[in-house]
């Protein structure tokens, strides 16, 4: 058995506290190891009985903006940075403990945790992994957006976005998914958002948190950070980022 076929956790438990995106409040998250077979489970540790959610499709409360995972009572936002960078680095089995229903939102990519995987240490656990496969080509069509999914012997994403924005056209990628590549070309890239829609999300009270430090915000005349963007199609690797994260 070759050792990308052994499943994967951390040597160490690792924290990281930040603000919250819809809270505006300083939120903790921490990473501890976890036994093979487990899969990333979320654990609520401010609620009675620290109540656990498993990463899993059945557990989805939410799509909209963001994808949340809820049992019992216990829910968990915005959940596609988190496992985009725990699936991007190859890591299976994985508790994260979190003291809000959102984790921390970081510069608004998954840099953030995907450093701190890499800071607890990433160990094979000797056990083999199992793959799921698609057996024949499929595919949604939805509200303007169409999602393909093909028949292969490894991972590959490619994205194409397009808008009606004077600043933002269409912008396409591809990359196959793996740490290094994950790493280098995915983890940096942040999210983004039009100022109508932050402007809107606002008036419902949401993203609290938002700032130009978490997010680039694109205005009617430009983008309206003072930095440099990190990828001339930054936009469209976030969106991998994000597909990523929803695959996991």
């Amino acid at each position: 058995m070759e050792e990308r076929d052994r499943q994967r956790t951390i040597l160490r438990p690792v924290s990281y506290s930040g603000i919250g995106l819809h809270s505006g409040e300083e939120l903790s998250l921490t990473f501890q190891p976890a036994q093979p077979d487990t899969g990333v489970i979320f654990q609520r540790v401010d609620l009675p009985g620290k109540p656990e959610v498993p990463a899993r499709i059945e557990w989805v409360t939410g799509t909209s903006q963001a994808t949340s995972i809820g049992r019992g009572g216990a829910e968990v936002m915005i959940t596609e940075h988190v496992l985009a960078a725990i699936y991007g680095l190859g890591v299976d089995n994985l508790l994260v403990e979190l003291d809000s229903s959102e984790p921390p939102v970081g510069d608004g990519s998954p840099l953030v945790f995907a450093q701190l995987l890499q800071k607890a240490g990433i160990a094979s656990q000797g056990v083999p992994r199992q793959y799921k496969e698609i057996a024949s080509p499929v595919h949604l069509i939805e509200n303007g957006v169409a999602l393909f999914a093909l028949p292969s012997d490894s991972l590959r994403i490619s994205f194409l976005i397009e808008y009606e924005h004077p600043m933002l056209r269409s912008q396409f990628a591809s990359f196959d998914i793996d740490p290094e590549t994950f790493l280098t070309e995915l983890a940096p890239a942040r999210t983004y958002c039009f100022l109508d829609w932050a402007q809107e999300l606002r008036r419902k009270n949401l993203v609290r948190g938002g700032s130009l430090e978490n997010a680039i915000v694109v205005g009617p005349e430009g983008i309206l950070n003072p930095t440099p963007l990190r990828f001339p199609n930054e936009f469209v690797r976030h969106k991998v980022v994000d597909l990523l994260g929803d695959l996991a």
